[in-house]
């Protein structure tokens, strides 16, 4: 928690900071998110332009303008057009072909350096190292190495997130902000249009390494998804079996050939069993009522058995994995005919 709260100060306190209580009467204006004269960014390109955050996006010019944040404006367009556009054309582009990009916007890798290598200037790091707000029209800067912003974050941590914060983290916590503060000074100095400080320069702070250095160093959170195919991962990470199945069952339409796959007769028939046990209580009846009709519908075949059914109604389960199959004799639609099956009013 203290470390997301000192990014997100950082990155701009106006997310933090305007919806506590006592701050609603302040214009919680932080650089790097508002609008500052010394905030800038470095294009892969080397190239420097003036930039806000996301809390004011309505700043945002439309294209062409050519207004202060119009460099901004159209490297953001362009990037999301262009994941939009890789996205539709994977799909299968089931709305038609796609035509060009509108007028000032480019095609452009969306996960390569001209969508994400901008890098925030030293300068404009030096006043991210600060707290600024408006109160009663005057203008307040409070350094995130003083004594007011390292009690301010802890306290923030307990009351919003409820973490308790022991004194020593409290200390630690101190000393991480007075060091990161300090060498933001020293590099904004020697070099303000570099872009050392956004590169990683701080190093850890509490032990969380910077930028994406857990993507690529094969560190990954004990709460990632489990590897695919769901619900039978080969993920071998603890829980990692009992998360792919529950994830599998919340997204089971989108799973539908895993569960086609991995559905036994066994399986289903102990769907069936639940589903009709009269001795559930209403609720609990009608969700078991609506798991097996869901997977039944599935397996269908309307008909008497594999003898005697109707080929030209083969259910899901046959094109995705050839069965295994229910029979249930009609008239009806399938999805009546598989709640028949599953015993189910």
């Amino acid at each position: 928690m203290l470390i997301a709260l000192a990014s997100g100060l950082l990155h701009g306190a106006r997310g933090v900071l305007q919806r506590l209580p006592e701050w609603t009467s302040y214009d919680v204006n932080d650089a790097l998110c508002a609008p500052h004269p010394s905030v800038e960014f470095v294009s892969p390109g080397g190239a420097r332009y003036p930039a806000i955050g996301d809390d004011y996006l309505h700043l945002l010019p439309p294209m062409g303008t050519g207004s202060t944040y119009a460099p901004q404006s159209e490297r953001l367009l362009s990037c999301a057009v262009s994941g939009m556009r890789e996205v539709y054309a994977a799909a299968g582009e089931n709305h038609g072909a796609l035509g060009a990009p509108a007028d000032g916007l480019r095609t452009l890798e969306p996960t390569g350096p001209e969508c994400f290598g901008q890098r925030a200037t030293n300068r404009a790091m030096l006043e991210a190292a600060a707290v600024q707000f408006r109160i009663v029209g005057q203008q307040v800067t409070l350094g995130l190495d003083s004594r007011v912003v390292g009690w301010i974050i802890p306290t923030v941590a307990h009351e919003t997130g409820e973490v308790p914060v022991p004194a020593r983290l409290k200390n630690e916590f101190r000393l991480e902000m007075q060091r990161i503060v300090s060498l933001t000074r020293l590099m904004a100095k020697e070099r303000p249009e570099g872009t050392e400080l956004a590169d990683g320069r701080f190093g850890s702070f509490l032990g969380a390494r910077p930028n994406g250095q857990y993507a690529s160093g094969g560190v990954l959170a004990s709460y990632i998804d489990p590897v695919l195919p769901w619900p039978s991962t080969p993920d071998t990470m603890p829980e990692a079996g009992n998360r792919a199945l529950a994830l599998a069952r919340v997204f089971h339409r989108g799973h539908s050939a895993d569960w086609c796959r991995t559905s036994s007769a066994d399986g289903l028939e102990a769907l069936r069993a639940r589903a009709s046990d009269i001795s559930l209580d209403a609720p609990t009846r009608a969700a078991a009522c609506e798991v097996c009709s869901e997977f039944a519908v599935r397996h269908l075949r309307v008909g008497t058995g594999p003898a005697g059914y109707d080929p030209s109604a083969e259910p899901l389960c046959h094109y995705l994995s050839g069965g295994p199959y229910l029979y249930q004799p009609g008239p009806g639609a399938p999805e009546a005919l598989a709640r028949t099956w599953c015993g189910c009013p």
